[in-house]
């Protein structure tokens, strides 16, 4: 019988807190009708030990500003784990911090960091027995894994902050299922795909909302590599993807 398992982690609660500012902000752009990319947020943000330390305290407050100004400060109050925490926007008129966009970027690489043991120790196994292993991140601070089959792992669409699946070492890259499933997930509002070896990681993220352009472009690029391949790299606009040692 396939193993399953769910728990609680140093990632699952880091990404469940940042979900939860982001997923705040891009509700607040959406009814002002501007970019997410546009907030500026304090630095801090960027570091997950003082994110934990908030997340611990039961209050995350974040400093947040806009070159249009209009904002107002926002607070809700989420169950996390077996905790409460309570995230609160508060608007300051000027802000040296860092630009939504970035935070987009580092978060995937903080969860990985912060869960590097549980999936090089999966990759490890990956790479011994071909066996691949999902970590699906949920935004009440958990993360739910799956051990797949030989080179596959996949479940009927699950909604989710961001997702991890091993491969064996040396192949550190997306599989075009990969590109797909990870397309759907980032469409839902998750945050990012990634995969995973025992000594490298490699990440499609999301900046901002998903465009309706690189939707189509993605799927249609994925339609012409069939049996072939990608022949060229995507290039898109709120579409990322980078790879990283973790």
């Amino acid at each position: 019988m396939k193993r399953q398992w769910i728990k609680v982690t140093r990632g699952s609660l880091l990404l469940a807190a940042y979900y939860r500012v982001i997923d705040i902000i891009e509700g607040l752009s959406g009814e002002t009708d501007v970019s997410p990319l546009g907030y500026i947020v304090q630095e801090e943000l960027l570091d997950p030990s003082w994110v934990l330390e908030r997340v611990e305290s039961g209050l995350l407050e974040v400093r947040v500003s806009h070159s249009q100004g209009g904002m107002e400060e926002y607070e809700e109050e989420f169950s996390l784990g077996d905790r409460r925490l309570v995230v609160r926007l508060t608007p300051v008129r000027e802000l040296w911090g860092v630009s939504l966009s970035s935070l987009y970027e580092a978060v995937p690489g903080i969860v990985l960091r912060a869960d590097s043991i549980e999936f090089k120790q999966l990759a490890f196994e990956t790479t011994r027995n071909g066996i691949e292993y999902m970590g699906l991140y949920l935004d009440d601070g958990r993360v739910a894994f799956f051990e797949g089959e030989f080179l596959r792992v996949s479940l009927p669409f699950v909604k989710a902050t961001g997702s991890i699946h091993t491969h064996p070492e040396g192949s550190c890259m997306l599989s075009l299922k990969d590109l797909e499933s990870g397309l759907d997930l980032l469409v839902e509002g998750g945050l990012f795909e990634a995969v995973a070896t025992s000594s490298c990681a490699f990440v499609m993220y999301r900046l901002g909302f998903v465009s309706e352009d690189d939707f189509f472009r993605v799927k249609e690029a994925l339609l012409k590599a069939r049996g072939r391949g990608l022949r060229e790299p995507l290039k898109l606009e709120s579409i990322k993807f980078y790879s990283l040692a973790y």
